[in-house]
């Protein structure tokens, strides 16, 4: 589902190596440390021709318990500098032989598993230009189990690559 904040950024940090455990908009029921990435909506849109958007995301941890406190905080500073400094990442809505899926950068996953299809074709190209903090890791609260919450706050600018509607591409 290419054009959601969050679930591009899901394919963003594993096409760059990030390994930790990550969840798009929901809080699991599991135990261990883990992300969850939330789309958080964008301010007043001051460009209504072009395709250039600015929008921001949440990332929250969870650590597995109370110890684990550095953790949590050290987890989101990991995003942050997966993301900071990056090049443009194109993210692409593709058919596959396999199926329906994701490219970033030539890395297709198909049902959020990377995979190798003979067949890629594009039907939608997004590239992701920036990524900036609006605020560093914080910790938020525990919760009923006593488990540490931290969140970071990212302002991300994209570009669509085809026209939608009376906004045009930058090209």
């Amino acid at each position: 589902m290419i054009g959601v904040p969050s679930f591009d950024i899901w394919h963003i940090l594993r096409e760059l190596g990030y390994a930790s455990d990550l969840f798009i908009g929901r809080d699991p029921d599991v135990a261990g440390t883990y992300v969850i990435i939330t789309d958080r909506g964008s301010g007043p849109s001051f460009n209504a021709k072009w395709l250039r958007d600015e929008f921001s995301i949440q990332f929250r941890v969870k650590v597995a318990n109370e110890q684990q406190y550095l953790q949590g905080y050290n987890e989101l500073l990991k995003i942050k500098n997966f993301l900071y400094g990056v090049e443009t990442k194109r993210v692409s809505e593709v058919e596959t032989d396999l199926g329906d899926g994701v490219d970033v950068d030539g890395t297709v996953f198909i049902n959020l598993e990377e995979r190798e299809p003979d067949t890629v074709t594009v039907i939608k190209e997004t590239d992701y230009i920036r990524f900036l903090l609006s605020s560093e890791p914080a910790f938020v609260a525990y919760d009923d189990n006593d488990r540490p919450i931290f969140t970071m706050n990212m302002d991300v600018m994209r570009e669509e690559r085809q026209a939608v509607g009376n906004r045009e591409p930058l090209q």
